[in-house]
C-alpha cells in the first residue's frame, strides 16, 4: 500500500509542487526532521508502491520510522496532512494552500502573549475565539506579539476597555503593510500620533465634536497633514466651515482640495467663489433652456466648467443657451454641440458671436433677394446657404449671381438652372455684368437689379431681437461645411 497520497485538491502532475503559504507560514518553525519527512512524502506521492513506502523514506532520510511517524503527527497538528491509518502508516497530503483546516498552534507558544493581551485588555475577558483570531494574524504575519499588544493597549486608551478585536486587528494589518511590525517601532508610531492632540483638539473644537480623539482621528489628521501637506491652521480653517457636519465632511473637503492643488486659504476662498458662481450659472442656463435640476454638480463639471475653460464668458454662455431655446434646443448635450461649433470658429466672445449672426444673417438677405428674383416664394433653407457658400467660394460678385438668377426665371427648377449657368460662368471667366452680358448674346432682359430685398420677412439682419427662423439660420452655417 503506497504510503503517501494526495488530496484530489492537491495533484500536482508530474512534478513536485510545494505551496508558497507552506514555505511562508510552517516552513520557518518546522523541525528538520518533520520537515524533510514532508518534503520527501509529497515528492513520493503519486509513485507506485516500490517507491513510496515506509521503509524507502527510512532509509533516504536515516530516520525511524517512529520518527516518520511522530512527523506526521505534527503536520497533522498543523492541519496539513491526515493520517487514514498508522499500521500499515498511510498519509493524505491536504495542501497548504487548498485546506480548510485553520492552523493549530501548539500548546504554551502564546502563553507570554496570552497573560500580556490580557492585562492591556483588563476591563474584560478575552474568548477563547477572539485569542484565535489573534493565532491567525501572528502565525500569517512577521508581526511580533508584543506589537500586537501595544496596539492593543494603544486602542485601549483610544477607545475604551470595550474595543473590540476586529478593530485591533484592523489597526495591526495597517500598520503591518506599512512595514511597521516589531513593538519599538509601534511604540514609535504611538508616540509620533500623540504630537497631534493640541492641534488635532482644536480641529475637532472648530468642527463642535466633543467627544474624546480616537485612532481614526489621528488618523485622518496624519493624513491632511503628512500625506496632503495642509498646515494645521489651514484645516482648523475649514473644519470652523462645516462646523457640526463632522469629521467625514471635513475629510471630503480638504480631499476635493487636495486634488485640485489649493493647500491655501486664500485660493480655497477663490475657488469656492468661483464654484458657487458657476452653480449659479448653471441655474441660469437651465432657466434659458426650459431644464430644472436639483443638483448641478455634474452639470458644472460636464458642460459649465469646460465652456468657460475655453474661453466664453458667463454671458456668452448665456447668450447661446437663449438662442438654443428659440431654436427648439433643449438639452445641454445639444447646447454643447453647438458651442463647440461657435469655438471651431473661433467665435468665443459675445461680441463676436453677435458679429458673425448678422454676417449670416446679411448673407440670407442676399440669398432672399436671390429667391425674390427667382420667383420662390419662400423661407431660407440650408440648401440654399450651401449653393450661396458655394458661388461666393468661386470668386462671384453678388451683381453678377443676380443678373444670372434674372435669366433662370421661368426655368422648371430656376435654383438648379442657376447653379449650372453661374458654373458657366466661372468656367468661362465671367465675372462682372458686362461680360454675363457679353456671353448671354441671346438674350434682351435688362440686367438691372431688383430693388426688393424687403420683400421677404425674413430680411431682419439690423434687428437684435433675433427671430427663430435667423436662429435657425446661424446654426445651418455653424452645422454646414
Amino acid at each position: 500500500m503506497a504510503l503517501c497520497v494526495l488530496s484530489t485538491e492537491n495533484d500536482s502532475g508530474g512534478y513536485t509542487n510545494v505551496d508558497n503559504a507552506f514555505i511562508k507560514e510552517w516552513l520557518p518553525s518546522a523541525p528538520v526532521t518533520a520537515l524533510k519527512v514532508y518534503l520527501l512524502g509529497l515528492c513520493f506521492a503519486g509513485k507506485n508502491d516500490d517507491i513510496n513506502n515506509i521503509e524507502q523514506m527510512c532509509r533516504i532520510l536515516s530516520v525511524t520510522e517512529q520518527d516518520v511517524l511522530d512527523a506526521y503527527l505534527y503536520w497533522e497538528e498543523c492541519g496539513l496532512v491526515f493520517i487514514g491509518s498508522t499500521n500499515p502508516l498511510r498519509v493524505e497530503y491536504i495542501g497548504a494552500g487548498s485546506r480548510n483546516v485553520a492552523k493549530k498552534v501548539s500548546a504554551g507558544k502564546y502563553k507570554d502573549f496570552n497573560k500580556k493581551m490580557q492585562k492591556a485588555l483588563s476591563g474584560r475577558m478575552i474568548s477563547v475565539n477572539e485569542f484565535n483570531e489573534y493565532y491567525s494574524f501572528l502565525e500569517n504575519s512577521f508581526f511580533e506579539p508584543d506589537a500586537l499588544v501595544e496596539i492593543a493597549k494603544y486602542c485601549v486608551e483610544m477607545k475604551g476597555d470595550d474595543i473590540g478585536y476586529a478593530y485591533i486587528l484592523k489597526i495591526a494589518r495597517d500598520w503591518d503593510k506599512a512595514g511597521i511590525k516589531n513593538a519599538e517601532k509601534i511604540k514609535e508610531k504611538i508616540s509620533t500620533q500623540n504630537f497631534y492632540n493640541e492641534s488635532l483638539g482644536a480641529v475637532m473644537a472648530a468642527l463642535g465634536v466633543k467627544r474624546k480623539i480616537d485612532i481614526d482621528d489621528r488618523r485622518l489628521y496624519q493624513k491632511w497633514t503628512e500625506e496632503y501637506g495642509f498646515d494645521g491652521d489651514v484645516v482648523e480653517e475649514i473644519a470652523k466651515r462645516c462646523k457640526k457636519q463632522g469629521m467625514a465632511k471635513l475629510d471630503a473637503l480638504l480631499t476635493e482640495y487636495y486634488k485640485l492643488r489649493l493647500f491655501s486659504v486664500k485660493e480655497i476662498d477663490d475657488y469656492s467663489v468661483v464654484k458657487e458662481q458657476n452653480r449659479q450659472l448653471a441655474r441660469d442656463v437651465n432657466r434659458a433652456l426650459g431644464l430644472y435640476y436639483a443638483d448641478t454638480t455634474q452639470e458644472v463639471e460636464t458642460y459649465i466648467a469646460p465652456w468657460l475653460a475655453v474661453g466664453f464668458s458667463a454671458e456668452t454662455i448665456l447668450l447661446v443657451a437663449k438662442f438654443c431655446f428659440r431654436c427648439r434646443i433643449q438639452t445641454l448635450e445639444g447646447m454643447d454641440a453647438k458651442i463647440k461649433l461657435f469655438a471651431e470658429r473661433g467665435c468665443i466672445s459675445e461680441q463676436a458671436i453677435i458679429a458673425y449672426t448678422d454676417d449670416v444673417l446679411r448673407a440670407d438677405g442676399r440669398i432672399a433677394q436671390v429667391l425674390d428674383v427667382l420667383g420662390l416664394n419662400r423661407n431660407v433653407c440650408a440648401a440654399d446657404r450651401k449653393n450661396f457658400r458655394l458661388w461666393t467660394g468661386w470668386g462671384m460678385p453678388f451683381e453678377v449671381v443676380l443678373f444670372a438668377a434674372e435669366r433662370c426665371v421661368g426655368e422648371f427648377n430656376p435654383m438648379a438652372a442657376l447653379n449650372k449657368t453661374l458654373a458657366d460662368y466661372k468656367q468661362n471667366g465671367v465675372f462682372d455684368v458686362e461680360k454675363a452680358k457679353a456671353f448671354n448674346l441671346t438674350t434682351a432682359t435688362d440686367t438691372k437689379p431688383k430693388e426688393n430685398g424687403n420683400k421677404n420677412p425674413f430680411l431682419l439682419a439690423t434687428d437684435r431681437e433675433y427671430t427663430s427662423e435667423q436662429l435657425q439660420a446661424l446654426f445651418d452655417d455653424l452645422t454646414e461645411d
